[in-house]
């Protein structure tokens, strides 16, 4: 080889080292999304954090410059260390569904002093960037409202919470009660959190079908709670007991249109919010205008002719319903 050969050898050898060496160091413009979720394992949990991997991948091949991923904690010290740990990476935006709103507040301003933006998710946060929030109350009251209406104002219930001192279920809680005032037959037989957990939920239905031989229905919080709750209804042959859910799963929604025995349903679907987040964070990072309090979309769902039977015992129909397809 000529000297001459081995000089352009050499050339193209220390050209492709520096393209090399600027792809390493290159500065990363790409955006990091994270979601802090509070540790459930159950269906809609599950489904939930598999849509935020699955918007995140579609969001970045498509446009470019989004990355993230989710944490989960089973208990408030796990979830507030994972949160601090976080902020301290200096990750971009935060979705932090929080187990209790309150004990989060420092960290909020140690991600704003860092200059993190923070969604608050399933809960209002004076002190977040945004809220990223369900009409729980509503939603609630929508649920009692049906309940009441598909029993003409008289049956025997037991409703299955949250966590106590949770937000959203608290919340959820308070707009079925403010739903069942209205009507003094309804009688509660019980009101029992389940944690948001299937295991603790088939504790509590056990106990409650042993317990209360002439109960009518099941009013929950979460879908979650319907899955063991119409097993053990099924297996005792308590084929009179209906159920009244909140989650939109997509399995609830097709038990609901194959034996009617859950009665309504409220949409969520994890699979849109998982999607949802990773909108609304590329809208925050595009500077696309977005509600500091979003309140996302989540109709009553009811049968037609569920519908019809309840809208004949006085249900409003000034109240949003979408039928069982259309959800």
């Amino acid at each position: 080889m000529f000297a001459g050969e081995i000089n352009i050898v050499k050339i193209l050898a220390i050209f492709l080292l520096f393209n090399i060496l600027q792809l390493i160091y290159a500065e990363d413009n790409s955006k990091t999304i994270v979601f802090c979720n509070d540790g459930h394992t159950n269906p809609y949990h599950v489904e939930w954090l598999s849509a935020f991997d699955s918007a995140i991948t579609a969001y970045n091949s498509k446009f470019g410059g989004i990355k993230g991923y989710w944490k989960s904690a089973t208990n408030l010290e796990t979830q507030l260390k994972q949160v601090n740990a976080e902020i301290e990476k200096g990750v971009d935006i935060l979705f932090v569904n929080p187990i209790y709103p309150e004990a989060f507040v420092p960290l909020v301003k140690k991600a704003h002093e860092k200059g993190i933006i923070w969604v608050a998710v399933h809960t209002y946060m004076e002190a977040a960037d945004y809220s990223f929030t369900l009409g729980d109350i509503e939603n609630g009251y929508n649920q009692g409202l049906a309940l009441a209406t598909y029993f003409n104002g008289r049956a025997k219930i037991g409703i299955m919470l949250g966590m106590r001192g949770n937000m959203s279920g608290e919340e959820r809680l308070q707009g079925i009660l403010k739903a069942l005032q209205k009507y003094p037959d309804i009688k509660v037989l019980a009101q029992e959190p389940a944690n948001w957990n299937t295991a603790k939920a088939l504790n509590v239905a056990n106990k409650w079908f042993e317990k209360y031989p002439d109960i009518d229905a099941f009013s929950v919080v979460t879908d979650t709670y319907l899955y063991p709750s119409i097993q053990i209804a099924k297996d005792l042959g308590r084929n009179k007991v209906v159920f009244f859910g909140y989650d939109g799963d997509r399995k609830i929604l097709e038990m609901m249109k194959e034996n009617g025995v859950v009665k309504a349903d409220i949409l969520l679907s994890a699979t849109r919010e998982g999607w949802n987040f990773v909108q609304f964070a590329y809208k925050i990072i595009n500077k696309i205008p977005v509600e500091r309090i979003y309140n996302f979309h989540t109709p009553l769902v009811l049968d037609n002719e569920v519908y019809k039977r309840c809208l004949k015992n006085g249900f409003p129909q000034s109240i949003q319903v979408y039928s069982i397809d259309k959800a």
